[in-house]
């Protein structure tokens, strides 16, 4: 279930190979995540892949319906 994905760390989300989460927007604020950061309800993450497909496999087994391609 979604739910489920917030209760891990970034380092426990099965991610797709060259697949880099390279920032995280939370509560106004931007970080740069490391493996420990435990995602919560509502972060937006900004992330670079060259796995578009998987990644996207990856988002609806997350429960991810809003992304925005760039």
């Amino acid at each position: 279930a979604a739910s489920d994905v917030y209760k891990r760390q970034l380092k426990e989300i099965n991610l797709p190979e060259n697949t880099l989460v390279m920032m995280v927007y939370r509560d106004g604020d931007y970080f740069v995540p490391q493996g420990n950061t435990e995602l919560k309800v509502g972060d937006k993450l900004l992330v670079i892949s060259d796995r578009g497909e998987e990644l996207e496999s990856t988002y609806k087994d997350m429960g991810v319906d809003e992304v925005l391609k760039l």
